[in-house]
């Protein structure tokens, strides 16, 4: 088991050896645990679960407030003061259907933070810690947990709920005491980072893991709590403050004892043969016979190692530590005093075997008395270990006497016997008639939300029943309008094919078009070049009616090498005479107001006295 984030509270049936029960540990489950079975620690009696409750001392010992951060370590919750829940009714319905008698669950969807919601009796709580649960409650033993590290449950991510459940039930089961120095050893509590920053984990050590099956981690279950309000005379904690800080985990030396519970531990699921798996073990109940497990608070270690308790034996342990005492065994056998009466008749119950008349021939009564008072010695060595057997004048008494006393006493211990028997059966008849009685309570409420579910599911029918006739009519409609569709859809492919047949005879028309029109040009081409070649006036006066016209003509001339020739000839005549007739006439006005002008002088090229030619004639 990794690094995996952890889940929340378990049900109350988990821990209870009866019935449900709202409260962790009731003093009713607790006596009828005990007077059906004996406490399985020799020195200890099993810590009630009331001392888990913050008025009493027991929460004044789990106290973990200290002066300084020594010790400790801060817990971020940077992320968690914005993280609004995301519920939907039917999960809020599933966990409502959770809580007990006297406990209130509700949901707001303006929630911005878990935290604020831990006033008064008050909690915030994620919904993946308690949605698999049989019904919503904190055993004593998560509670000290919880207050140990200093934190409150919405800080403990679900998969650490589900590690603590498990472990719970695995030691109810195998009878193994509950303390935080067990728990210490077999698992590893810190603080995450990343996606869970600010709530705290719990995985198992490395090498001594006992449980599978946890979830895979989940990265939605932060935007998912609600706030659950609880009886004020129930609730479990001493302080109702989200935690800033969480004591570190200090791993406790490797003893004895949790040597010898770690192998329990890690021995096989009898009825699987493998790991104990959570999914069973977080919300398992356990056998309603088995005795609440005995909680030993923080600093304690018992006098004693119930090494045969740790391994499920029924009896209690005899263990070598601690002082020498001096025995006070009192080895009972229900048939004793039957035995002894038996006697009379030359039979016990012991060996089974008739009284046979002894060597010197004296009666077989004799026998029997001497056989009544030899287990009348084996008794009493068995009472007191350093006193010796009665002395053989003891042996003379008559049997009658004898067989008489053993009668009395075994009539008035049977009379105890069943005094005590009818008042154990009358202590059971009273819890089996609280038991009917809050049975029948719920019943009666089950029967009261039945009543009001199937109100609700009338009128839901009742509403189906006219969505579904209104969807009937809005089907036909839709068919109708399909199959108008389905008409117009026809009549438009018709019309598409009618045009793309007209489009084909088009293409076909335009294609001729072009034809013609290329064999027009082509011939058109050669009638203009012979028009231009026998008559050019002619030409130029009727094909270049404007200037545009000339301009794409000269344009086209210019795009050979011949006629380009003559243009560039054409216009470098005109250049050369219209530079000659400027230059001659600003020559002449200078003449005028220079007197003895001379065009070197101002830096002037000199004026030819021949005009350009043309470079062919009609020019």
């Amino acid at each position: 088991m990794s690094d995996r984030e952890d889940s929340q509270n378990l049900s109350v049936h988990s821990y209870g050896s009866g019935g449900r029960s709202p409260t962790f540990g009731s003093s009713s489950s607790s006596s009828s645990s005990d007077s059906e079975h004996p406490a399985t620690s020799p020195q200890k009696k099993p810590v009630d679960a009331s001392t888990c409750a913050p008025s009493s001392s027991a929460a004044q010992v789990v106290s973990v407030a200290q002066s300084g951060d020594e010790g400790f370590i801060q817990l971020d919750d940077r992320l968690l003061q914005e993280q609004p829940s995301y519920m939907q009714k039917p999960q809020v319905h599933e966990l409502r259907n959770l809580m007990p008698d006297g406990y209130q669950l509700t949901y707001r969807a303006m929630w911005k933070s878990i935290i604020p919601l831990h006033a008064g009796t008050s909690i915030g709580i994620h919904y993946h810690s308690i949605k698999d649960l049989g019904e919503f409650s904190i055993h004593p033993f998560k509670v000290l947990f919880l207050e140990t590290y200093g934190i409150m449950p919405g800080q403990l991510a679900p998969n650490g709920h589900r590690l603590l459940g498990s472990f719970i039930n695995v030691c109810r089961f195998l009878r193994i005491p509950l303390s935080l120095r067990l728990f210490d050893y077999m698992f590893d509590v810190r603080p995450r980072s990343k996606e869970t920053l600010g709530f705290v984990v719990v995985s198992s050590h490395q090498g001594r893991a006992f449980l599978c099956g946890l979830p895979p981690s989940n990265k939605k279950w932060k935007d998912k709590y609600v706030c659950v309000k609880f009886p004020p005379v129930a609730f479990p904690f001493a302080q109702n403050v989200w935690g800033k800080r969480m004591k570190r985990q200090v791993k406790p030396a490797e003893a004895d004892d949790l040597v010898a519970w770690e192998a329990t531990l890690r021995a096989e699921d009898a009825s699987t043969r493998g790991l104990y798996h959570v999914g069973k073990w977080s919300v398992y109940p356990g056998r309603e016979t088995d005795p609440e497990p005995e909680i030993v608070l923080p600093g304690v270690i018992p006098e004693a190692i119930p090494i045969r308790q740790a391994r499920g034996s029924k009896a209690p342990a005899t263990t070598n530590a601690g002082p020498s005492r001096p025995a006070k065994k009192k080895k009972e056998k229900d048939t004793f005093e039957f035995d002894n009466l038996m006697g009379e008749t030359g039979h016990t119950s012991q060996a089974g075997q008739q009284v046979q008349p002894n060597e010197e021939g004296e009666p077989e009564e004799e026998t029997a008395g001497e056989s009544l008072q030899r287990k009348r010695r084996k008794t009493e060595e068995v009472n007191q270990p350093s006193h010796q057997g009665p002395s053989p004048p003891t042996l003379a008494r008559g049997q009658s006497c004898l067989v008489g006393r053993i009668g009395e006493e075994y009539f008035a211990r049977l009379v105890k016997s069943m005094d005590e028997e009818k008042a154990r059966m009358e202590a059971m008849m009273v819890e089996c008639r609280k038991e009917a009685q809050a049975a029948r309570v719920k019943a009666e409420k089950i029967e009261a939300k039945c009543t009001e579910h199937c109100l609700v599911y009338r009128e839901l029918y009742a509403k189906h029943d006219g969505l579904l006739k209104a969807a009937k009519e809005a089907d036909a409609q839709a068919q109708a309008k399909i199959q108008q569709l389905e008409a117009e859809n026809t009549r438009a492919i018709e019309e598409n094919q009618r045009l793309g047949d007209e489009n084909a005879r088009s293409a076909e028309e335009i294609a001729r078009l072009g034809d013609e029109l290329a064999k027009e040009q082509s011939e058109r081409a050669a009638v203009a070049a012979a028009w231009a070649t026998q008559a050019p006036e002619e030409f130029a006066a009727k094909a270049l009616p404007d200037r545009e016209t000339a301009i794409r003509f000269f344009q086209g001339l210019y795009k050979y090498e011949v006629s380009a020739g003559i243009v560039n000839e054409i216009g470098t005549y005109g250049f050369e005479s219209g530079q000659y007739s400027e230059r001659k006439a600003l020559y002449g006005i200078l003449q005028q107001r220079i007197q003895g002008f001379q065009p070197k002088a101002l830096s002037l090229p000199e004026l030819h006295s021949e005009a350009p030619e043309p470079p062919f004639p009609g020019i």
